[in-house]
This record gives C-alpha cells, structure tokens and sequence, in this order.
C-alpha cells in the first residue's frame, strides 16, 4: 500500500477507493445523478455461486500434476519462501478439477464412461506423438516426461475397462 501524502493526490486517491468499493456513491457525488450502468452477464454475477464445468481429463494426469504442485509449494515452505499467489491458485484450480470429475465419474452413465475413454485414448495418441516429436528434437527430458505421462494415461485406460466390464 501506497501512502500519498499531498492533499489533492490523498483526495484523488480516496475517491478512486471510493469508487472501487461504491461506484453508485461516486458517481453522484461526481456529477449530481447516477446513469444506470450496463447490466452484467448472468454467468459472471453468479459465478461463484454455480458448480464449475471442466472438460474430462486423465484423473491420473490430474492427481500427478497436483503432486508436483505440492512438492513445489513444500519447497517454497521449507526455504521460509511465500509461496506465489499462482501457485496456490493453481493448486486450488487442480484439486477443485479432481472433485469434479471424481464425483463425475462415480455416478457415470456407460454413455459418459465410453467418452471419458475416448479422452483417455486421445491423451494416448497425444501423448505418443509428443514422445516421438520430443525424441526427434533430442530433446530427452520432455521426452522421458511424456512417456511417463503416456503410462499413466494407459494404466487409467486398462482400469477403466475393467471396471466396464465388472
């Protein structure tokens, strides 16, 4: 926070807070009326207050991802380093996506089941062809990452399909 100490820059300052925290107030002390402002978009107003909706994705993936946000948040927590508000918010982003789809899947119809293994496929055939872009490149690091990633894909397939056929 920024303390201005001249009077007109503190006055700026102080109605700007105002009208941050209360545009209709400003907006009559400014000019005497107040004009109707736009109004907003169901989808942002409520938005909080709706479930989020997330495409389907590896929960595999998902959970590995969170694992590694996790370490990186334990780093930060170990050397007596905030941790960045990103971080946070993505690790935040990636358990509230876990959640989702877990609930999701437990009460899957075989129409969502037989979807979510064609993501998984996608992911495969995606993965696979980064694996072999990767490799092309020399790239040996990204390519070890996306054939461990690759594995995961294909466990979460094979249990998928055994658990459609129990």
């Amino acid at each position: 926070m920024v303390i201005i100490t001249s009077s007109l820059e503190t006055s700026i300052s102080f109605i700007i807070f105002i009208f941050l925290h209360n545009p209709k107030n400003i907006c009559r002390r400014l000019s005497g009326r107040c004009s109707k402002s736009k109004p907003q978009n169901d989808h942002v107003k409520h938005s909080s207050h709706s479930p989020p909706q997330y495409k389907l994705h590896s929960l595999k993936l998902l959970t590995f991802d969170k694992e590694r946000l996790e370490r990186k948040i334990t780093e930060y927590k170990r050397n007596r380093r905030e941790v960045p508000p990103d971080l946070l918010q993505q690790h935040r982003e990636v358990s509230h996506r876990i959640h989702w789809q877990a609930a999701q899947l437990e009460r899957a119809s075989p129409s969502m089941l037989a979807e979510y293994e064609k993501v998984l496929h996608r992911l495969v055939q995606g993965l696979g062809d980064g694996v072999k872009k990767y490799s092309s490149q020399g790239n040996r690091e990204a390519a070890k990452d996306a054939l461990g990633r690759m594995k995961l894909v294909e466990n979460e397939m094979e249990s998928l399909r055994r658990r459609r056929t129990l």
